[in-house]
């Protein structure tokens, strides 16, 4: 029985840097053409802002790598089965990610949204857009208290281990979509 919590307590910790390095790496594997471009301004631009975010990458990917080593190389008797802050901050990033990329305002099919003044337009016809930012907070309320909850919450290892990673695989997976792999 021992052992079998040593090895769900090492699976646990290697969650965390496991989720950053691939969230890592996807990131940098993206932005390398905004990275290499040359050419106008808007590709200047794209690649400034790809540049400070690869660099966070960079930092994540060398935390995790380093971190991975040291859990790896642990032995099962000195890990310890404490508050897991790492899987809370992982499963409130990504819900986090997720509450910023819902949309403020939302139209019918067939409508598109004027961002200035939240308005649906359909040729002549004008409508009020609906507002979804109580969604927005619900999911960001939701994602803090779930992440406290991981944190605090003494039973269940993996479980919590697994619904942290899904929910940041959900969120980051999200966000590289709509943001890197937008126009492809």
């Amino acid at each position: 029985m021992r052992e079998h919590r040593g090895t769900e307590v090492r699976a646990a910790r290697l969650a965390v840097p496991a989720s950053l390095l691939v969230a890592g790496v996807a990131f940098l594997v993206t932005s390398w053409d905004e990275l290499t471009c040359v050419g106008d301004s808007i590709c200047a631009n794209k690649a400034a802002v790809a540049a400070l975010v690869s660099i966070g990458c960079l930092i994540a990917v060398g935390w995790s790598v380093w971190r991975f080593w040291r859990i790896v190389r642990m032995p099962a008797d000195e890990l310890t089965d404490g508050p897991a802050w790492g899987l809370g901050i992982l499963f409130v990033a990504g819900a986090i990610s997720v509450a910023l990329l819902i949309p403020v305002a939302r139209c019918p099919e067939g409508y598109h949204l004027d961002r200035i003044f939240r308005l649906c337009i359909l040729g002549t016809t004008r409508l009020a857009a609906t507002d979804q930012t109580w969604v927005k907070w619900g999911v960001a309320v939701v994602g803090v208290a779930g992440g406290v909850a991981i944190v605090w919450m003494r039973r269940w290892l993996a479980a919590r281990t697994v619904i942290a990673v899904l929910v940041w695989a959900f969120g980051i997976g999200w966000l590289l979509r709509d943001t890197m792999l937008r126009g492809l």
